[in-house]
């Protein structure tokens, strides 16, 4: 698949008007668009973007800095977002260098997972580790990019890759997006919010009765990008799956059909989490 599939602001003002039957021509509704009228009550300016890093081996065998994007603010709740973020890519990645313990426990997986590293030692150094781990073709991957910004929410846009031994590599794009809030104060102390993700549920009004009529519209630009029926099949049974399962829950919430990233045009589908046999049809 050539391009991702994108929900333009005109497709959700559709949705607005003849679906939801709500005219507020806005591209986000329901929680969202609540969220971005205090921001603008309150005239809240946005964070600011600055950076972290970790280190680890990229694909190309050589060591780099993964840059990690921090929101500053004085006003909005943001340090339990950039944990959160800082978290993600700790996770995704198999091992970061300037860590000990990740280090070593990298290392050893080598061992067992391949028959031409040099044996345990204890006395190695880290350079003889990380170069046992280059030769052992293990690296890692993590890119994030803003994605939309703004005094309400925050959306990045994660590309996500590593190989740290079993059959094949693995791949992932999706996005982390959040609310943003103002600071909480208890007792005269700063107390930090938790972390308020944002889903499929939070940008349309009525998201429970509606949500077949915008599955419909998703199922259209799916079918419209792909170019390749077996693909566009498969991405099919994946969104009636997922209709199927919602039906099934009270929640009126009921999770993610795909991971998707916020940006000025609208939601940019970004993985519907296939399993590596079908990856292919994965936008790309």
């Amino acid at each position: 698949m050539k391009n991702k599939i994108i929900i333009l602001v005109t497709s959700l003002t559709l949705i607005a008007i003849s679906v939801i039957g709500y005219v507020e021509r806005d591209l986000f509704l329901s929680k969202i668009s609540d969220s971005k009228n205090v921001a603008i009550k309150k005239k809240i300016n946005p964070p600011t973007l600055t950076s972290t890093s970790l280190q680890t081996i990229g694909g190309d065998g050589d060591v780099y800095e993964i840059s990690i994007p921090v929101l500053v603010s004085d006003t909005l709740s943001v340090d339990s977002i950039n944990k959160d973020v800082f978290n993600d890519a700790k996770e995704v990645l198999c091992f970061d260098l300037a860590d000990k313990d990740s280090l070593n426990e990298i290392y050893e997986s080598t061992l067992m997972n391949t028959d031409n590293i040099t044996k345990k030692g204890d006395n190695l150094t880290d350079k003889e580790k990380i170069k046992a781990i280059k030769k052992a073709g293990y690296y890692s991957v993590w890119e994030a990019s803003t994605s939309l910004l703004t005094s309400s929410l925050v959306s990045y846009r994660v590309e996500a890759g590593e190989y740290c031994g079993g059959p094949h590599p693995n791949f992932a794009s999706y996005g982390l997006n959040y609310f943003l809030k103002e600071k909480s104060v208890s007792a005269g102390i700063g107390k930090e919010d938790t972390v308020t993700s944002i889903s499929l549920s939070d940008i349309f009004l009525s998201y429970k009765d509606n949500v077949s009529n915008i599955m419909d519209i998703v199922k259209e630009k799916v079918k419209a990008d792909t170019h390749n029926d077996e693909c566009a099949e498969v991405l099919d049974n994946e969104i009636d799956t997922y209709l199927q399962d919602f039906s099934k829950q009270k929640d009126a919430n009921g999770g993610n059909p795909f991971s998707f990233a916020l940006n000025q045009n609208g939601i940019e589908v970004l993985s519907f989490g296939l399993p590596h046999t079908e990856a292919p049809c994965e936008p790309d």
